[in-house]
């Protein structure tokens, strides 16, 4: 499957303490999401989704996650204290943490997404669930490659 997108998912320090431990808690790197919403139809099912963790309090990227488009049904996911952000999880082999990134072109394109998603009248703090990123990003007039980009950074980091 090579069509892959980008998504945001939104925190505050509280639910990304409430993910991080819950990741702790099952010892995985790797990465899961609870939402509230299901993912967009218009992004196909089994297709993979870059999903981009914002945290609103500190207006940071603290990570991006490699997910497949499958709601996990399979059991109930206690991640969060709010029950319903539980409500549909979606899964992942793969997570990078932004603190891992060292290389200075990487972490300039952290730095230009940051300033597109947290600031600006056009900022992406508001949202619900997962979320696929705006067009206006994606779309570019620089015709910057983001899903290209994240394909690199994580076969240069997650090997």
């Amino acid at each position: 499957m090579s069509n892959k997108f980008i998504a945001t998912t939104r925190f505050n320090e509280d639910t990304f303490q409430q993910y991080i431990s819950y990741k702790n808690k099952i010892n995985t790197h790797q990465c899961i999401y609870g939402s509230p919403l299901r993912i967009k139809e218009h992004i196909p099912l089994e297709s993979y989704i870059y999903v981009i963790e914002m945290n609103n309090s500190q207006n940071k990227i603290k990570g991006i996650g490699l997910i497949i488009n499958k709601h996990h049904p399979d059991k109930y996911y206690r991640i969060y204290n709010d029950q319903d952000y539980n409500r549909y999880i979606y899964k992942g082999k793969k997570r990078l943490d932004i603190s891992l990134v060292k290389d200075p072109y990487y972490q300039k394109v952290i730095e230009v997404l940051e300033q597109l998603l947290f600031k600006g009248e056009r900022h992406c703090k508001r949202a619900q669930g997962i979320t696929e990123l705006p067009q206006w990003i994606l779309k570019n007039k620089y015709e910057f490659d983001f899903i290209k980009c994240f394909n690199n950074l994580f076969n240069k980091y997650l090997k």
